[in-house]
């Protein structure tokens, strides 16, 4: 019998440690339940953030798509306006560089006319020059030939004065000879 008191005594003994460790168990359980709950609502309210997070970046990453797109517009419509301007540039050069070929040949033609025109006033000094001498010689001339009309009409009278008498022969001599 004293083992079935024995017995008894470590049965009620289990049973009084397995309600105790039952009791402790349950606690620790519901404590750990407690914590579970709390991470559970701590993980909820963070998915939640972060599903807003998530929402924001979504509306951002769309805006960002559009600006994209209205940049990659943009960018294009550039790029267009760009082109033209270089064909305009190049047009511009062609232009330019035909300009200069111009101006160049209006110099050299400038350049020319400017010889020939300093070619021209020598020769016009030189004509000038020789201008002067003819009308000075001109002038000699005209005096020498005054000088020999005063003469002739000196010697015509002086003939007529001295010669009433010659024959009609030696008049038509002197009107040859004149």
């Amino acid at each position: 019998m004293e083992i079935l008191w024995l017995l008894i005594g470590f049965i009620i003994g289990l049973l009084v440690a397995w309600f105790f460790l039952g009791a402790r168990f349950r606690e620790q359980l519901a404590q750990r339940e407690s914590e579970l709950m709390e991470d559970n609502r701590r993980v909820t309210e963070s998915l939640e953030r972060e599903q807003a997070a998530h929402a924001t970046t979504q509306q951002r990453l769309s805006q960002a798509q559009a600006e994209e797109s209205s940049a990659l517009e943009r960018a294009e419509a550039l790029e267009a306006e760009l082109g033209k301007s270089r064909d305009e540039l190049d047009s511009e050069r062609a232009a330019s560089a035909e300009a200069k070929a111009q101006l160049d040949r209006l110099r050299s033609e400038g350049d020319e006319l400017k010889a020939r025109l300093k070619s021209a006033e020598t020769g016009r000094g030189q004509l000038e020059a020789q201008l002067d001498q003819l009308q000075s010689e001109s002038g000699e001339l005209k005096a020498r030939l005054e000088s020999a009309e005063t003469g002739r009409a000196q010697l015509e009278a002086q003939l007529k004065a001295s010669g009433d008498g010659r024959s009609d022969e030696d008049q038509g001599h002197r009107t040859r000879a004149q």
